[in-house]
């Protein structure tokens, strides 16, 4: 096996349970040694750009910094969560607007994490005002305290996919029109092979669409899985 390379490898956190195990476990024949680190999507920038890792997952396609391979590989559309009840909230809501007086408040993203990122900028794009005093960087406590009651907010089914112990206690929604999708990149050094980087971004583009997407098809309706893209290299 060491004739094989060693590979640096970050994730962002709704990957690290249900496709990071699969990735490993169908590449170890072709690498010696695997560091796979797993956090927000900034904070892998960083450990890009400081030599910590050779290739990352992100949201951030980092445009501005040159030399580095760069593949779209997954569009995926966001999700409402509310707390599982009687009241069908969706009768209350049309458009972004009706969610500042759907009767509970908006549980932010932290507003400088990816995810957060990507709500404010479509927020402010829009010129949308919504309530709420609470804002986490983590998903699981965000997913936590929609299903105890305290709110409502926006995910990924990625995201929630990890969590699929508090789906009975919520209720997914659709978006209202303009929808809110997040792009994820693998962005790689220039040192890396262009052999390997093909064959990661194949090995995670099979593994979402054998492993993952059939899974998300059991839990979400048609029109969000539908809305769903995964792009392996050998289309480009």
């Amino acid at each position: 096996s060491n004739f094989h390379p060693s590979l640096r490898i970050g994730f962002i956190d709704s990957f690290s349970y249900d496709v990071v195990p699969q990735f490993i476990t169908m590449m170890q024949s072709k690498i010696s040694k695997f560091i796979c680190l797993t956090g927000g999507a900034d904070r892998l920038v960083e450990r890009l750009l400081s030599h910590e890792v050779d290739v990352i997952l992100t949201i951030n396609p980092c445009f501005e910094i040159p030399d580095l391979r760069r593949h779209l590989l997954l569009r995926e559309p966001s999700v409402l969560i509310f707390p599982k009840s009687q009241y069908d909230f969706r009768r209350y809501f049309r458009s972004w607007e009706d969610l500042a007086h759907c009767g509970l408040p908006f549980i932010r993203n932290y507003s400088f994490s990816g995810g957060g990122q990507l709500e404010s900028q479509h927020l402010t794009t829009h010129d949308l005002k919504l309530m709420g005093t609470i804002q986490t960087d983590n998903n699981g406590l965000r997913i936590k305290l929609v299903s105890d009651g305290k709110g409502w907010a926006i995910v990924r089914p990625l995201t929630l996919l990890q969590h699929e112990k508090l789906l009975s206690k919520l209720t997914i929604y659709s978006v209202p029109s303009p929808l809110i999708e997040r792009k994820v990149y693998i962005l790689g050094r220039s040192n890396i092979s262009v052999d390997l980087y093909r064959d990661i971004v194949d090995s995670l583009a099979n593994i979402l669409n054998s492993e993952v997407i059939p899974r998300l098809t059991e839990i979400f309706s048609p029109t969000i899985v539908k809305s769903i893209e995964v792009y392996p290299y050998t289309n480009k």
